[in-house]
């Protein structure tokens, strides 16, 4: 016989976003957030995948404007319109 159990010890708050908008280039994982106009490239660091969702552990910040689904060949500094 095989178990799996799930004991939660409390709750922490995490930074999540959307998996598609996630680039990954091999191992290393970026992501695009837009600042002012412009499309900066972040690496970040991935924690728990839970459905679409994917926790970041370090390399953006709350509050910042995540581009979810980068077009294909978007770049760093590349500028961009942002619609609400």
């Amino acid at each position: 016989m095989f178990g799996r159990a799930l004991f939660e010890f409390g709750t922490r708050r995490t930074l999540v976003v959307s998996a598609g908008a996630l680039v990954n280039d091999g191992q290393v994982a970026r992501i695009f957030i837009a600042d002012g106009g412009v499309a900066r490239g972040r690496m970040v660091t991935t924690g728990v995948r839970v459905g679409d969702q994917v926790e970041i552990l370090s390399g953006l910040s709350a509050g910042e404007q995540v581009i979810v689904r980068p077009p294909q060949g978007l770049s760093d500094g590349a500028r961009i319109e942002v619609r609400p």
